[in-house]
Formats: structure tokens, sequence, C-alpha cells
């Protein structure tokens, strides 16, 4: 009888052990399955920071190109640059039968020839002096006296009608304007018509090198 006791007490003891046993691996599993999401999630949350990486890879990549298109960029704004003083350089040493001689002009300033022009007028002495004739012109009026009848128009010596031709209208442009006769290129009624009576009448001027003006004529009867 003591020694079934005995056994019994030891299975008791071993079973009671199973038991904790078997409730610690429970346990463990519930463990196991918590540790494995948590490594799940770690594991995505590396993904997405992996993801992020390559993302700033590729930007830092498009910055890179980027400056390296800047740097190109700037060595040619530098290159433009250095032209610009070069032509400027040789602008400022010509002189003005230089100006007049664009051909003479360096090849290797590298500039268009419209910019080349307008950098050379600022330079064209003689430019400057017929722009500046041309708003003498617009400013002062011309006078012609001619014979007139009672109703205001022009007439002759023998009383008949007549037209006043281009000389006569030069003459009086000149008289006001010494100046423009060694630059004066054309004369142009503004509008087109003949100067048959009295009035004021609008001449265009053309002093050559693009300069034009328009030049107030008054015919007035004879004193």
């Amino acid at each position: 009888m003591f020694g079934f006791g005995k056994k019994d007490k030891i299975i008791k003891e071993l079973h009671k052990a199973n038991c904790e046993l078997a409730g610690a691996l429970c346990e463990a599993k519930d463990d196991a399955k918590t540790y494995a999401a948590m490594a799940d999630q770690r594991m995505k949350s590396i993904e997405a920071m992996q993801v992020t990486i390559r993302e700033h890879e590729d930007h830092i990549d498009n910055l890179q190109r980027s400056k390296e298109d800047l740097r190109k960029e700037n060595t040619k704004l530098r290159e433009g640059a250095g032209h610009a003083l070069h032509a400027l350089a040789a602008v400022q040493d010509l002189s003005t039968a230089f100006v007049k001689r664009l051909d003479m002009l360096p090849e290797w300033c590298g500039l268009p020839k419209d910019l080349v022009e307008s950098v050379f007028q600022e330079f064209d002495t003689d430019l400057q002096a017929r722009r500046q004739v041309a708003q003498e012109i617009e400013r002062q009026s011309c006078t012609l006296e001619h014979e007139a009848s009672d109703s205001g128009m022009l007439i002759d010596g023998d009383n008949e009608t007549r037209n006043l031709t281009l000389p006569e209208i030069q003459g009086a442009i000149l008289k006001e304007h010494p100046k423009i006769k060694q630059w004066l290129h054309d004369l142009k009624l503004t509008p087109e018509a003949e100067i048959s009576e009295l009035g004021l009448f609008t001449i265009g001027v053309d002093l050559g090198k693009n300069v034009t003006a328009e030049a107030k004529l008054w015919v007035v009867p004879e004193a």
C-alpha cells in the first residue's frame, strides 16, 4: 500500500509538471505568433524605408543631372559674356571710319549683325547728328512765299495756276535747315499730292541711315 501511494504521488507530480509544460508551450506559441507578427510589421517598415531610400536616390540622381546641366549652361553664358566683352572692346577701339565699315568687325565676336549694328550706332557720331537734325526739322516749320490768287491758288506771272516743283520745296526746307544738304536723299509729300494752293503741308524728309523726319511747310502769299 505504501509503495503504490508513493507511485501515485509521483504520477500526480509528473501530470502536474506536464500540465505546466503544456501551458508554457501554449504561451510560447502565443509569444511566437506575436513575435512573428512584429517581425512581419518590421519587415514591411524596412521595405517601405527601402522604397523611400530608392526615391531619395533617384531624386539625388536628378539633382546631380540638373547640376551638370546648370554647369554646362553657365559655361555657355561665360563664353557668351566673353564674346560680348570682346565685341565691346572692339567697338570702343574702332574710329568713326571703322564704324562706317561693319565688314571690318572681327569675325570672332560671334554676335548677330543686327546686334552689332545697334551697338555701333551708339558710337556713330554721324548718325547721331542726323537724328538731332531730324528732331530740329520736326520742331520747327518752314515757310515758302508764293504769288497766289484771291482764292488761294498758286499762280505764275501769267496768272495761270501752277504746282510747286520739287526743287522749290527742297529750297524752302534747305533755307531753314542748311545742315541737311549733305545728307538729303529724298523728299516726299505726305500724303502724296501736288502743292497748288496756300496752306500747311507735310513733307517727308529722308536723311539716310534710316533717319527720317516730317517737315511742316507753310505756303503763304508773297508780301
